[in-house]
């Protein structure tokens, strides 16, 4: 039985969130140390990752303003995508300069494109939202 941790992946962005695995090997706990009922890891696991969505939704763009859809209804694009979008429209200004370190805009192009996709992509929020919705108003 070990616990361990697999050595930091190498990435080209989001350098203050390494990545690793978690490597649980014959691993036995308590039964009282169980989590919910046995068999419910997976929604559990699913069910803690709408904090990260939040998250992302967070660094992505620090304000971010609701628009009126035609229907009336608030709408918008995720921040990520508006976040991405802001940063790739820098890049395109500054040309050739904006692949340059020094100007840092290529960092966030990069740290907001993975912004997009580390909680699901978007097809799946779109079912996690839904789902939300019709559970919340019928």
């Amino acid at each position: 039985m070990s616990v361990a941790r697999s050595p930091r992946r190498a990435q080209d962005a989001l350098d203050a969130q390494p990545t690793r695995q978690a490597v649980l090997d014959a691993v036995l706990l308590p039964a009282g140390w169980l989590l919910g009922r046995a068999g419910d890891g997976f929604r559990i696991a699913m069910n803690g990752r709408h904090g990260g969505r939040i998250g992302i939704a967070a660094c992505s763009t620090p304000r971010h303003r609701v628009s009126a859809s035609p229907a009336g209804r608030p709408s918008r694009p995720p921040p990520a995508h508006t976040g991405y979008s802001v940063a790739d429209r820098a890049l395109q200004r500054h040309g050739g300069h904006g692949c340059l370190s020094e100007y840092g805009i290529q960092k966030n192009v990069r740290d907001l494109r993975v912004h997009q996709f580390p909680e699901g992509t978007d097809e799946i929020m779109r079912v996690i939202v839904a789902r939300g919705l019709t559970e919340a108003f019928g």
